[in-house]
């Protein structure tokens, strides 16, 4: 009996988010065939001419310009056309549309008319917003819309909530033999002001940071000192926290609004302290205190700083806690399972 097949749509490289790659694993795991269409693809002719040319005349005052915006050869016409042509090709069983990148309609429903027993889902994995329209509009072009968050959308919306946030052993876990954890505080993620608020108060302290924009952005002086290196990803990432003593993560979206980022459960798999900020959502995962470390206030994060980094005993137990809690919670296959069963495909027992 052929493997049923699923078409996913996410950012996939070496130096992205890896959700569409662990999903895409768990996918396999229950028995799919997978094909994964990488949503940073972009042409030739965008790459070196369209683009480069678009920034320069900008650059000259001529505000808005953008060479490639009614081009076939532009980056979303050839994105759409290279998804259209890719998905055709693969003819799944299901269409998976992680946002991200939006799709055209008229993609989906040329599709649905070759093949109408195509199952269409999507899902909106970004930050909750106060206008909900760009969620809103998505709906019902699939045949089941999944929502990483509760925020600003009505039960009767057809929305379906499901997080994004699940153990992913095969890129985060202990590293056998065990590094030397020679590095006290490290922080990785790109430069947001609500960061810079948040490590300004431990800037003193044994800090590393590793991320995009802080060179530019960062008007600390006393943070810049602290920035050891850009965006991190892979292996290196791996290694870097199984060397730390302590990982802070510093979520830019609002807490109060149901949702995690996926450090939440990646940090706690290493078996290294995570220390980050508190709220509802992380608590039905991860108890702080006992599990997890968590602030609310950028005094209170130097506060758990000093202490867990003073307490060498007390950082062990909760590392160990929370290695232990992250090894009993849901799997990617477990979220590929669980999105299967809210679309109502039917798994093999």
């Amino acid at each position: 009996m052929p493997k049923p097949k699923i078409f996913i749509s996410y950012w996939f490289g070496d130096r992205t988010i890896p959700l569409g790659a662990a999903m895409a694993d768990g996918f396999r795991e229950l028995g799919f065939d997978v094909f994964c269409f990488n949503t940073w693809i972009e042409s030739r002719l965008y790459r070196h001419l369209l683009k480069p040319a678009s920034r320069l005349a900008r650059g000259f005052g001529f505000k808005n310009t953008d060479f490639s915006r009614n081009s076939p050869w532009g980056r979303e016409q050839y994105r759409q056309r290279m998804l259209h042509e890719a998905a055709l090709r693969f003819n799944p069983d299901i269409l998976l549309i992680i946002h991200g990148h939006v799709i055209d309609p008229d993609i989906i429903a040329d599709l649905k008319r070759r093949n109408p027993a195509l199952l269409t889902l999507g899902w909106w994995v970004e930050n909750p917003r106060d206008d909900n329209r760009p969620l809103l509009s998505q709906v019902s072009l699939y045949d089941h819309y999944f929502c990483i968050h509760k925020f600003n959308y009505d039960v009767g919306s057809g929305i379906k909530h499901l997080q994004a946030v699940a153990v992913d052993r095969k890129r985060y876990h202990r590293l056998e033999p065990p590094l030397l954890r020679n590095l006290e505080l490290v922080f990785v993620g790109s430069w947001y002001p609500k960061r810079e608020t948040f490590l300004a108060a431990i800037a003193d302290l044994p800090l590393s940071i590793y991320g995009p924009i802080w060179g530019k952005k960062c008007h600390t002086p006393e943070l810049r000192k602290t920035l050891k290196g850009r965006a991190i990803w892979g292996q290196q990432l791996l290694s870097l926290y199984n060397r730390a003593q302590i990982v802070i993560d510093i979520p830019v979206w609002d807490s109060r609004r149901e949702t995690l980022n996926l450090r939440a459960l990646d940090v706690p798999a290493t078996g290294t302290l995570l220390l980050t900020e508190d709220s509802a959502t992380l608590r039905q995962l991860l108890t702080p205190g006992v599990e997890v470390a968590t602030y609310k206030t950028p005094d209170e994060l130097l506060t758990q700083s000093l202490h867990y980094l003073a307490g060498t005993e007390a950082r062990q137990r909760v590392a160990n806690a929370g290695y232990a809690r992250a090894q009993q919670l849901g799997t990617y296959a477990d979220k590929a399972e669980e999105m299967l069963t809210l679309a109502g495909w039917p798994m093999a027992s």
